[in-house]
């Protein structure tokens, strides 16, 4: 259920973005694809945060 919610989210966003650039139609299986990247762009963006929130909070404990 929630990642049937998200992947439509995920499609929502890839029309409007296409729409917004001046695009007045998609194939689906083109913002399927679009998607999938945009999925995948999201899900590497937090894990970098993750990461680097980690690494701050390692610098930040008192010694």
């Amino acid at each position: 259920m929630c990642e049937s919610y998200a992947r439509s989210l995920l499609r929502v966003s890839v029309a409007q973005m296409c729409q917004a650039v001046g695009w007045d139609a998609v194939q689906l299986s083109a913002c399927d694809l679009l998607s999938d990247v945009l999925e995948r762009y999201v899900q590497q963006l937090a894990r970098s945060c993750h990461r680097y929130s980690e690494l701050c909070e390692s610098f930040n404990t008192p010694f």
